[in-house]
């Protein structure tokens, strides 16, 4: 039965790109091949004892366990104490084995030490991997400068020919999954936008037009028949400017700016005969001003819904570095109960909350509702 680190490693396989997959291919096949060399070097040297090849064969047989382990660290498990200590441990008979005519199985432990440890850690064993390989080849008979050069280059060589692959391999895939992540991420504010925007949207046209329709309903009964159809057209052309609204919903937030809210605000509540009363100064950030506005519209929306308003009052002003937003009204019932489930004002206290300001929906007083706001004057990206 496959684990589920093993599971991972073949998600992860299948996730790789042709080109990736050549990557990690070529750099495990040079560092096999370099093991592989070393264990022919083990059996073929002219023995000092029986003891020391066996010990050379063992080392790569050892280093090779620890590459394959290594290489599974990098592509995302653990890594575990007992491989850090072996991998240290492994540098003993590494070194020796350079004593030994065998260079090879020095870069792979050095590749494998800069896929786990990297930084200074695996600098150092580089560093000593080459002081011991130059002076073994200072000191070992049969070595003249051109073999002297050779050596070091392709030990240099071979170390970045099996580390980079595989870094870079890991890297890409990570890369790749960071553009998912970003596009997921981009995906769910967008929803999000629009799922705020159409409750704001036909939250603020179906009252409307139910207030219309109310009214004309009572001036129908009162034979006041001309009046009556005015109601009607009004609210025809709030169904019309809701359906363009609507329309332009998937091209961008539908708040203008806190002007234009404000305006809007102002006319409905002229046009339905509301007293409005508003002092709006000129301050914030366009995002900051941006997310008032759409608290204003949450507000009035629900000050329509839920009370019966003679009279309208909005504030805004700054006040130690927070654009500060109170609207009030009254006509407020005396039993109202605020709904927990409610998707408007909890969802607008979350967008507050997420740049650093505050939301309050309360009733301060009998009759009277007031939504007070406070968020910083400057915020660098919409919330």
């Amino acid at each position: 039965m496959m684990s589920t680190s093993d599971g991972i490693l073949v998600a992860w396989w299948r996730r790789l790109s042709g080109e990736s997959r050549a990557s990690m291919v070529g750099a495990i096949a040079i560092a096999i091949f370099l093991l592989l060399l070393a264990l022919a070097t083990a059996l073929s040297t002219p023995a000092l004892s029986i003891a020391v090849n066996a010990v050379h064969a063992a080392a790569v047989l050892g280093v090779g366990w620890i590459f394959f382990h290594c290489v599974r660290v990098v592509l995302g498990n653990a890594v575990p104490r007992r491989l850090l200590v072996t991998l240290l441990l492994a540098g003993i008979p590494v070194l020796a084995a350079a004593w030994l005519y065998d260079w090879t199985l020095g870069c792979v432990w050095v590749a494998s030490t800069f896929l786990v440890l990297r930084g200074r850690w695996a600098l150092t064993c580089l560093a000593v991997t080459f002081a011991n390989l130059v002076l073994a080849l200072l000191v070992l008979p049969g070595s003249n400068d051109q073999s002297f050069e050779l050596i070091v280059s392709l030990t240099l060589f071979t170390i970045f020919a099996i580390y980079v692959p595989i870094r870079l391999v890991v890297v890409s895939d990570g890369l790749v999954l960071s553009r998912e992540e970003v596009a997921r991420l981009h995906v769910d504010r967008e929803r999000s936008r629009i799922s705020r925007d159409l409750h704001d949207l036909l939250g603020r046209t179906l009252v409307a037009v139910s207030m219309r329709q109310q009214a004309a309903l009572r001036l129908v009964e009162l034979d006041r028949a001309e009046e009556a159809a005015q109601q009607i057209r009004a609210a025809y052309e709030i169904v019309a400017e809701g359906q363009a609204k609507l329309r332009a919903l998937t091209h961008g937030p539908t708040i203008a700016d806190l002007r234009a809210e404000v305006t809007s605000a102002s006319e409905l509540c002229a046009r339905i005969g509301i007293e409005w009363d508003a002092q709006v100064e000129d301050v914030g950030s366009e995002q900051s001003q941006r997310l008032a506005a759409v608290v204003i519209r949450e507000a009035v929306t629900n000050m329509l819904k839920y009370s019966r308003p003679t009279h309208c009052w909005l504030r805004l002003r700054e006040e130690a570095g927070m654009l500060v937003l109170s609207l009030a009204n009254d006509g407020c019932p005396t039993d109202l109960v605020l709904n927990p489930a409610g998707t408007g004002l909890r969802e607008l206290g979350f967008r507050c909350e997420s740049v650093g300001g505050t939301l309050d929906a309360r009733s301060p007083r009998p009759g009277i509702f007031r939504v007070l706001a406070q968020v910083p004057t400057l915020i660098d990206q919409e919330a």
